[in-house]
């Protein structure tokens, strides 16, 4: 089984070369670094699906992939940068072996179990509906039925979708299926269409899409899905961590430059000393560098 990323740079770059609002480029680098030196170990091949912009963007992390596509290239200038979501889905619909897709800041720190290496699907976890914090997959579906989309999974019954952090799976018919499906929400609304949208909602759209529609095919057709969990049992059973929401976690933060010190030393202290000699006047000790 090979391991993805994907950077797709138009939304990277409408937000001013920002990724999930304030990240700062250490923590960004630091993630790239540790989340691809563990995949590098565990999997056949390590596979970056990006554009140009993008591959100038990580190419200084000098990060070990195996195969560079550019295919996010072709994307079309009439994709909103809204729709941030839409790289991956390419990422996952060219994929000719069996894969599993991992969001930079995942990571994997353990080798993959024989039930994931084996799966038809891949997810991390289910986000419920009912749950406060994901009342907006529910808001979304009523916005978007009352704009005329029409798309029999996505109104089916499922009560969750899945969040995907990690992604993939054996089943590749079944992923590009998931995919035309998705490419078909991801391009209907307009931007005044989003515009509309409550500013959570308008944010989190392309997680309908990505998440949404493929938690109802799974569903409405019975799938069986591995998931990684979210509870720290399971977490630490397989070594899977997500960052998610916890970029501005400090106790997070330490651990993983501590974890990147001691498994990608002189990777992680290469891209420090590189970047920081852009501004020696700025040059500081690391322990007082903050992410």
């Amino acid at each position: 089984m090979n391991a993805v990323y994907s950077f797709w740079s138009k939304p990277f770059l409408a937000n001013g070369k920002k990724v999930h609002g304030e990240v700062s480029a250490k923590l960004f680098a630091l993630c790239w670094i540790l989340s691809v030196h563990f995949a590098k170990r565990y999997f056949d091949k390590v596979k970056l699906v990006t554009d140009t912009e993008g591959y100038n963007a990580l190419v200084e992390l000098d990060l070990p992939f195996d195969n560079v596509s550019l295919e996010l290239d072709e994307i079309p200038e009439s994709v909103l940068p809204e729709m941030w979501a839409y790289g991956k889905l390419i990422a996952y619909e060219i994929q000719k072996e069996p894969f599993v897709h991992i969001d930079y800041d995942a990571f994997l720190f353990k080798p993959p179990t024989e039930d994931m290496l084996k799966a038809d699907i891949i997810v991390q976890h289910k986000e419920y509906f009912q749950m406060s914090n994901h009342k907006y997959y529910s808001t979304i579906r009523q916005i978007v039925k009352q704009w005329g989309f029409e798309n029999n999974y996505y109104y089916n019954q499922s009560p969750y979708a899945y969040n995907l952090g990690m992604f993939g799976g054996n089943d590749l018919e079944f992923i590009k299926r998931y995919v035309a499906e998705a490419k078909q929400l991801a391009l209907f609304p307009t931007k005044e269409m989003l515009n509309d949208l409550p500013n959570l909602e308008r944010r989190l759209f392309p997680i309908s899409f990505e998440q949404h529609i493929l938690a109802a095919m799974c569903y409405e057709e019975k799938k069986e899905v591995f998931e990684t969990g979210l509870n720290e049992d399971r977490m630490n059973q397989l070594g899977y961590f997500h960052l998610m929401g916890g970029k501005n976690n400090k106790t997070y933060l330490n651990l993983l430059e501590r974890k990147a010190l001691k498994e990608c030393n002189s990777d992680y202290l290469k891209w420090i000393h590189k970047t920081m000699m852009k501004n020696p006047e700025n040059y500081l000790s690391l322990n007082s560098y903050e992410i």
